[in-house]
């Protein structure tokens, strides 16, 4: 579901970024419907062990996945590197602090943001500050899903067009 919001936008995203990868299953299941240059990950050290190997066992060839970690906060992405963020829940449970990082250090350097949350989770006055430091640097929705889980999770995903960069 996540994946058809994003790739059935007549966007061809070539470079993709992913903040917080979780096992992989995102680049696992793209890698069989989509083209892509580079997918680079993310993510904690233990999470990128995690992912390496779950992908070495499910993909095969990891040429085009670089796995990157997020403890050093040395990104190096140039301006049009990226041609989306994918953060499904990782940016919307960051505290303060690391979301403006990762907005200032990779998100800005992208052409697109990939935002999935929960609306009501870690708070809703902290979703709705990163939402709204979104929107006032440059960033306008695209598309947007929202659904309610059995659980009771008020989620949204939303792609957002960086218009800083053409």
């Amino acid at each position: 579901l996540i994946l058809t919001i994003l790739f059935n936008n007549n966007i061809d995203f070539k470079n993709i970024v992913e903040i917080g990868g979780g096992y992989g299953n995102c680049v696992r299941l793209s890698n069989n419907i989509i083209k892509y240059n580079k997918w680079k990950i993310i993510d904690l050290p233990h999470m990128l062990e995690l992912q390496n190997y779950f992908l070495k066992n499910e993909i095969n060839d990891l040429s085009n996945i670089e796995f990157i970690d997020g403890t050093n906060n040395n990104y190096n992405f140039s301006k049009n590197e990226i041609d989306v963020v994918i953060a499904t829940h990782s940016l919307s449970e960051l505290s303060w602090e690391n979301f403006d990082n990762y907005m200032k250090n990779v998100v800005s350097k992208s052409k697109y943001l990939f935002l999935g949350y929960n609306k009501t989770c870690p708070s809703p006055f902290l979703i709705n500050k990163k939402l709204n430091y979104i929107k006032e640097n440059g960033y306008i929705k695209i598309n947007n899903f929202n659904y309610k889980e059995k659980t009771g999770a008020n989620v949204s995903y939303t792609l957002f067009k960086n218009t800083r960069i053409n």
